[in-house]
């Protein structure tokens, strides 16, 4: 069973990135059964999110191997993350040549950077890493482009854009980061996004030393992330029928299309592809039969291009 720690690591990274970037936990990279505890690949058409994501969102900017502890990790464990990230970019490379040419660039090496309540003295040493210029106190690196990079939890400031990395602190920390969570408005996204991993979680809250909370209070926090978490897959199940009768209706065109095609004595262009997309829902495929058995070239482009063609 995974400790409650880890829960709450890889379901805030997994929560808070997935979207803007391709989020993989568990990622298995080697045979004897290694794993990056969170790859993140942020999607070249979607970064411009992170920025709403805090530190954690700024760390995502690149590819990533986020490795979360929460005892300060020793340099030889912190050498082991490292492997994997070796390892894993050596499989991506071999992939990349595998391609046929022209390839594009080969992948990038992902960044590793270690989230670590405490600070971890030894590992700070044996990398040289020191803070880095330009982010917040608590983050730490060397000019080295291949050295880990260090978010030490306990040293980061208190403001919301460290509040998802301070919930991976110990004791005041963790307390101090709940109680700014509790105070965001109600449709703030973090409380959206954390309610159903802390809700997960609820039984070992206190335990983790955020502490009790009355039966009331309880039922109260589990209500809330059940109706958000049935809004969500409501919103869910309303996106899978939307794309799901948009396929239909372009399965629906298919035979359509090739009939006006043949009839043009060449290929629809995008514009007029999607007005016959339009028309099948305004007129029907019966009446879009028609028309293409009824008219001839020319006049079958004129109808295309007429908005208010029927």
């Amino acid at each position: 069973m995974q400790k409650p720690y880890d829960v709450m690591a890889r379901g805030l990274l997994e929560g808070a990135l997935t979207g803007p970037c391709v989020v993989r936990a568990e990622e298995s990279v080697v045979a004897d059964a290694r794993a990056i505890d969170t790859l993140v690949e942020p999607l070249p058409g979607r970064v411009g999110e992170l920025a709403s994501r805090g530190l954690l969102g700024r760390m995502a900017i690149e590819p990533a191997s986020i490795e979360a502890f929460h005892d300060p990790p020793s340099p030889e464990e912190v050498d082991e993350c490292l492997l994997k990230v070796i390892a894993l970019h050596a499989r991506q490379r071999a992939v990349w040549r595998a391609l046929p040419a022209p390839r594009e660039a080969p992948p990038a090496r992902p960044v590793l950077w270690i989230v670590s309540a405490g600070m971890p003295d030894a590992v700070v040493s044996a990398w040289a890493l020191e803070p880095v210029a330009g982010w917040p106190r608590g983050c730490l690196a060397n000019p080295g482009a291949r050295v880990p990079r260090l978010a030490v939890v306990r040293e980061l400031p208190r403001a919301r854009d460290t509040l998802l990395l301070r919930l991976l602190g110990t004791e005041r920390v963790l307390r101090a980061a709940f109680e700014d969570l509790r105070a965001l408005p109600s449709d703030a996204w973090e409380r959206e996004m954390l309610a159903p991993l802390l809700t997960l979680l609820r039984h070992d809250l206190p335990r983790m030393g955020i502490g009790g909370y009355t039966p009331e209070e309880e039922s109260m926090r589990y209500q809330e992330a059940a109706r958000i978490t049935e809004e969500r897959e409501r919103r869910i199940r309303t996106e899978e029928r939307s794309e799901g009768r948009s396929e239909g209706r372009s399965e629906g065109l298919a035979p359509l299309l090739r009939q006006f095609e043949r009839r043009l004595g060449r290929a629809v262009t995008d514009g007029e592809r999607s007005a016959l997309l339009a028309r099948l829902d305004s007129l029907g495929p019966v009446r879009l039969g028609d028309v293409v058995l009824d008219l001839d070239a020319p006049a079958l482009a004129v109808w295309l291009s007429d908005p208010a063609a029927t």
